[in-house]
């Protein structure tokens, strides 16, 4: 786990490469592990290098097996991370029914109270993601359930965008 957090700490400062040789690393070192945990944190952090290194491809395959690994806890908060960031990753590539199912899924494990901003981006993802897919009775329905306070500067304009399309 250090690794990871170490290749995680080279990410946010810009470090790309070193981020993804340090995580082949620890794949290559502790890869035969037990702990879902562990290949989960793993997998994340090699998707979001991908990701900003722009291979989408990659992004998907990582995520793909960050949700394998963490659908085999109990962590409600992580597998809801994990299944909306695969449903990103799906929207990105303009696979909307493949992201609808996983955005929707990922609701079932959040948790109202604590987790609010999340599910408010989520169903904001939702109404973008029907409406990207020509579907605007679904994402209106969608929309209609965000909660406009609950809205981040980093997803106010998504919020207006639709707010004025739909």
């Amino acid at each position: 786990m250090r690794m990871v957090e170490l290749a995680n700490l080279q990410y946010v400062f810009g470090n790309k490469e070193t981020a993804l040789h340090i995580l082949d690393r620890a794949e290559r070192r502790f890869g035969k592990s037990k702990d879902p945990i562990f290949h989960f944190e793993l997998a994340s952090n090699k998707a979001n290098v991908f990701h900003s290194l722009g291979d989408v491809d990659g992004a998907l395959a990582s995520r793909r097996v960050a949700v394998d690994w963490i659908l085999k806890t109990n962590h409600k908060r992580k597998i809801s991370v994990a299944l909306g960031n695969l449903a990103r990753t799906y929207q990105i590539l303009a696979q909307y029914d493949e992201a609808d199912k996983l955005y929707v899924q990922s609701l079932k494990y959040i948790d109202v109270e604590s987790d609010r901003f999340v599910l408010a981006i989520y169903k904001l993802r939702l109404a973008e993601i029907n409406w990207q897919a020509g579907k605007p009775e679904q994402a209106l329905k969608w929309f209609k359930q965000v909660h406009k306070g609950d809205i981040r500067k980093t997803h106010a304009k998504l919020y207006a965008q639709l707010e004025n399309v739909l």
